[in-house]
């Protein structure tokens, strides 16, 4: 098998050489087309998508095609992307003036994927694995791109630069990293690094004009327990605009004003009665009696509105094997709250996931079960303003501040610490995460959090595997 991995290299370069090249078309199938407008997808997501494919994408091929009006053989690769495995089967064109791509299928797999060469070293050619500055019997990963200036793929390094991009119409300066061939010289696109700068160019432009971001839009509608579909079809907006502003879209003022407003349980209650027949006999008993439980703020508020939210989570590698415990993580946010006065809740997102991933590295188990995910400035918790403001003004007080020159956001106890939910051995993490970042600006300790292997393996809006702990810094 692993002589086919020069073969497999070679045709993916030549691939992505001709998508990039314009050369590439799929297949007007309806299966590809669906799957498309089910998440949002354009053809710039498929292109994007090949163009990160490597050889542990391959599945088999090549293959004769059983359409013998187009004849030739294709190749069948498979890749992740949100979440989902996504089934991609090309055939590339050989044709007078150069290569053509066509995309027979880009759509869910409906069936398990077999990848042959999934963590398999190349030991000719271009390696993919190689040993270096790791620990023994590690192996560090080799980031290949392809560079148009070179016609070939190759090792690239990271920069920092200041970059002005325009969004909207409006110039948006953000600081980038920009990834450059290791043999040239030159920028080369990778994935990764153009969509976190895009995301940071995003968050830029809603902070300048006070719009939600996607994940405080998914919470509006998650605490209603909505589907995007159910929600979109309440608001009388298109069936994929839930979907698109969620997955990074920028909404327009007019969307984010009623967003915001729909924050508020009485105002949700007041479109309800007007907009009720929109919503199927199911969806609308669980969300009038969502509703309900969120008109009347109690002790109670915090468990009462994520019991259910949470119920059906998977106990897993990305919940560090606990169940989501909300006493738990309010007791670990009101540790650190009455530590550090006037904390400020971007240190407080990165304290809570070292606190985890320190437990789990020691204990094979995570304190609060809480998910962590991958955002530009650093690992958050899994819906961390839902959280945060469903536990404002009951266990804690959120209180808005100016910090540098910018909008923040400070963490005031309003209750004491539990301790006794606590072992002796969790309680030493928690002061040891204390200890190590007391001295720690908000901004200090992000730029540790970037530094560690599980942020710098994962990619910007990634569910971050507590298999990485094993790798944390503390």
């Amino acid at each position: 098998m692993v002589s086919m991995i020069p073969d497999i290299n070679a045709l993916l370069i030549e691939v992505k050489k001709a998508v990039s090249s314009g050369c590439f078309t799929l297949e007007d199938r309806w299966k590809n087309l669906h799957a498309l407008s089910k998440y949002g997808y354009t053809l710039n997501d498929v292109k994007l998508a090949i163009g990160r494919l490597t050889y542990q994408d391959y599945c088999w091929g090549p293959e004769l095609d059983r359409d013998t009006s187009r004849g030739g053989e294709f190749w069948l690769c498979g890749c992740s992307i949100g979440g989902v495995t996504w089934y991609i089967k090309l055939k590339l064109l050989s044709k007078a003036d150069g290569n053509e791509v066509l995309c027979l299928s880009f759509h869910e797999a409906k069936y398990k994927l077999t990848f042959p060469y999934r963590g398999l070293s190349l030991k000719e050619g271009r390696s993919t694995y190689h040993k270096s500055t790791c620990h023994k019997g590690e192996f560090a990963m080799v980031n290949l791109v392809f560079c148009p200036n070179c016609g070939k793929e190759r090792e690239y390094s990271v920069v920092r630069k200041v970059e002005n991009y325009d969004v909207k119409g409006e110039g948006v300066g953000i600081e980038t990293r920009v990834a450059i061939c290791e043999v040239c010289g030159e920028e080369v696109f990778q994935e990764d690094l153009d969509s976190a700068t895009i995301a940071a160019a995003y968050d830029e432009y809603r902070k300048r004009h006070n719009l939600l971001l996607p994940s405080e839009i998914r919470e509006v509608r998650e605490q209603y327990g909505l589907s995007q579909r159910a929600f979109s079809r309440l608001l009388n907006w298109g069936e994929i605009t839930i979907h698109r502003y969620e997955s990074g879209s920028i909404q327009d003022q007019s969307h984010n004003d009623l967003l915001v407003l729909l924050r508020d349980p009485q105002n949700m209650k007041t479109l309800l009665e007007r907009e009720s027949g929109k919503l199927r006999s199911k969806e609308l008993s669980k969300f009038e009696s969502r509703l309900k439980s969120l008109s009347g703020k109690t002790k109670d508020h915090f468990h009462a509105h994520l019991n259910d939210l949470l119920e059906a989570e998977d106990i897993d590698i990305y919940t560090g094997f606990r169940p989501v415990d909300l006493d738990r993580l309010a007791n670990v946010v009101l540790y650190f709250a009455a530590k550090e006065e006037g904390l400020l809740k971007t240190k407080l997102m990165k304290l809570l996931w070292y606190s985890d991933f320190l437990n789990f590295k020691r204990h094979t188990v995570s304190l609060t079960g809480a998910r962590y995910v991958h955002f530009p400035y650093g690992p958050v918790p899994e819906r961390f303003n839902l959280l945060l403001g469903l536990m404002d003004g009951d266990v804690i007080n959120i209180v808005p501040v100016e910090v540098y020159g910018y909008e923040g956001e400070q963490i005031l106890p309003r209750q004491c610490f539990d301790q006794t939910l606590f072992s002796s051995e969790e309680l030493g993490v928690l002061q040891l995460v204390y200890d190590q970042f007391k001295d720690s600006n908000a901004s200090a300790i992000s730029k540790h959090s970037h530094q560690e292997r599980a942020y710098r393996e994962t990619r910007d809006q990634e569910t971050i595997s507590y298999e990485w702990a094993k790798y944390l810094s503390l």
